[in-house]
């Protein structure tokens, strides 16, 4: 199930290795490098989750506690390991680290639903620059490969759903949401998410193949040969 995580974390590698995993995992992720920046990310929409560092350039990430929605859960994180349990983590974290600490959450009722395709942008470039971290200096060459990528997975996608190899078509759609979110495509990273989900079940419909195709189509259309 897609949670709504913030990531509070002033180190920019282990802030943008946290949201890829979160964003490779079908999991909605908005990052701040302060408490400030936090704090307004929490006044503005509800999140299933906070991931905090304890020590943040402008404060303590333990006191985000009382910002937090009761359906919202507070998971630290530290070098120094102050603490115990389930709610903490220990510096460098290991995806089985975030595994299991979101383990049991579930997403609130207003994101159990996915957005309809017609509601998504085909580029949304503030939602790249909140996925990066880092603003959108490296956003027209992150871009420029994408497109490579999608030259070759419009291809290959629908002859490994034809010949019946279902692991390499969940790999490559789990990369693709990674990478079409970190890029600001939200029509396509939707699409990808869903088709993933169909194929996981052994539910695949045509309806989400063409969705899907349509949404590269799309994409390729927008993101300007490098």
């Amino acid at each position: 199930m897609s949670l709504k995580v913030l990531v509070a974390e002033d180190d920019v590698v282990n802030r943008r290795y946290i949201s890829e995993w979160l964003l490779s995992e079908g999991h909605e992720c908005v990052t701040t490098g302060n408490m400030t920046d936090a704090l307004k990310a929490l006044n503005k929409q509800h999140f299933d989750a906070v991931i905090a560092d304890v020590r943040l350039p402008d404060g303590d990430g333990r006191d985000l506690q009382q910002h937090l929605a009761v359906r919202s859960k507070l998971l630290l994180m530290s070098g120094d390991a102050p603490g115990t349990g389930n709610d903490w983590m220990h510096k460098p974290l290991s995806t089985t680290d975030l595994s299991r600490a979101l383990r049991g959450l579930a997403p609130s009722p207003a994101l159990a639903d996915p957005t309809p395709a017609e509601d998504l942008p085909d580029i949304d470039d503030d939602a790249a620059g909140t996925a990066l971290g880092a603003g959108l200096s490296v956003l027209g060459g992150l871009r420029t490969l994408l497109r490579r990528e999608l030259l070759r997975d419009q291809q290959q996608l629908p002859q490994l759903i034809d010949k019946n190899h279902p692991p390499e078509a969940l790999e490559l759609l789990h990369k693709l949401k990674a990478s079409s979110a970190l890029c600001g495509l939200p029509r396509l990273r939707n699409a990808s998410q869903h088709l993933h989900e169909q194929i996981r079940s052994e539910s695949l419909s045509a309806h989400a193949l063409r969705q899907w195709e349509e949404a590269v189509a799309r994409a390729l259309g927008r993101i300007k040969p490098g």
